[in-house]
């Protein structure tokens, strides 16, 4: 058989079983033996059988992928998380479309996904939370799964990162360090992640009984660049001895400022980051980041939706996770020097 295809009747003839039999093991369907399903597995592999999955599609209605709709796939953050969910995914037959939303129109891009029908669920992180948009997706009855976005006027399934504690913790390690004059560096958008950041901030801050000046927090967009301008701004107003940067991209705009006016970090600046990365463990000093475990992530994400794929899985149950971060203190961060007051 090495210069024909094998086919379904091969495997069966080899395995000494019915081709029904091959067909429910193939598509993992129960009602085969223990005995059989066994046999059916070694003469696949031995005879190096490959299902048609183009045909399996259009007798299941199934294409065995999966569509992730990510806000930049050039951010290390949903890499890794995309990393996670591939790792998932392949080890159930299922295969990750990635749609790079970035800035343009997502409602277009996700109604011209629906028309192709390319995938049998979603995995969600639309650069906003418009309301239309996901309307228009529930009514499509295409298992969903979002990702730290939330809809007040809709339920549905969710994984998010726990950005409050997050924050606060970083907040609450500064202020132990001395620090209270602590700037914050974060998107302007009203995405979820934004406003639990901005809470932890402001109730870590509350709680030790230290005001903020509204000048101590810079929002803009995800980028290298708003993270360079918001540290100029900051660095101007010359009053925050620590500084927290809420994402990768606007981490390293404050690095490049840090360097690029040598400011010596943690002497003369506490600094943390929101994320882990090569970057953050590679810099000198090694950076404290808020930590997120961005594979684990992607894996329940893939867990989650293939589990509502399922087809014995009545249960219609919304089910919201939070996943705990992890601040991991490095050599970005020192206790603040005072300076000796002045004889009078």
């Amino acid at each position: 058989m090495k210069n024909q295809k094998v086919t379904i009747k091969d495997v069966a003839r080899h395995a000494g079983v019915g081709i029904g039999s091959v067909s429910r093991v193939i598509n993992n369907l129960p009602g085969v033996s223990k005995d059989k399903r066994m046999a059916v597995e070694r003469s696949v592999a031995e005879l190096g059988y490959e299902p048609d999955s183009l045909a399996r599609s259009l007798r299941t209605q199934r294409t065995q992928t999966i569509a992730f709709f990510v806000n930049d796939i050039s951010n290390v953050a949903f890499s890794t998380i995309a990393k996670g969910i591939h790792e998932e995914l392949e080890q159930n037959g299922f295969n990750l479309l990635l749609y790079n939303t970035g800035n343009d129109k997502v409602k277009e891009k996700v109604l011209e996904a629906f028309r192709i029908r390319k995938f049998d669920g979603m995995i969600i992180s639309f650069p906003d939370e418009d309301e239309q948009t996901i309307k228009q997706i529930m009514k499509s009855n295409i298992p969903f799964i979002l990702l730290d976005r939330e809809y007040q006027q809709f339920q549905a399934d969710a994984v998010y990162s726990d950005y409050y504690n997050g924050i606060r913790q970083a907040v609450e390690y500064l202020i132990s360090l001395g620090h209270t004059d602590i700037g914050f560096v974060t998107s302007d958008k009203d995405i979820r992640p934004s406003r639990e950041s901005l809470r932890g901030y402001h109730d870590a801050m509350k709680l030790k009984g230290l005001k903020v000046k509204p000048d101590w927090i810079k929002r803009g967009t995800f980028t290298v660049e708003y993270g360079r301008q918001a540290f100029e701004e900051l660095l101007r107003e010359g009053e925050v001895t620590a500084l927290i940067a809420g994402s990768n991209q606007l981490l390293v705009g404050c690095v490049e400022g840090v360097r690029e006016h040598n400011i010596h970090v943690p002497k003369q600046l506490s600094l943390i980051g929101f994320e882990d990365s090569d970057f953050t463990r590679l810099m000198s000093p090694a950076i404290t980041v808020v930590k997120r475990p961005l594979i684990q992530i992607g894996k329940q994400i893939a867990y989650m939706l293939l589990k509502r794929l399922n087809v014995g899985d009545s249960n219609n149950e919304v089910f919201n996770l939070v996943v705990s971060t992890e601040l991991v203190k490095r050599d970005s961060c020192a206790e603040l020097v005072k300076p000796p007051r002045k004889k009078e």
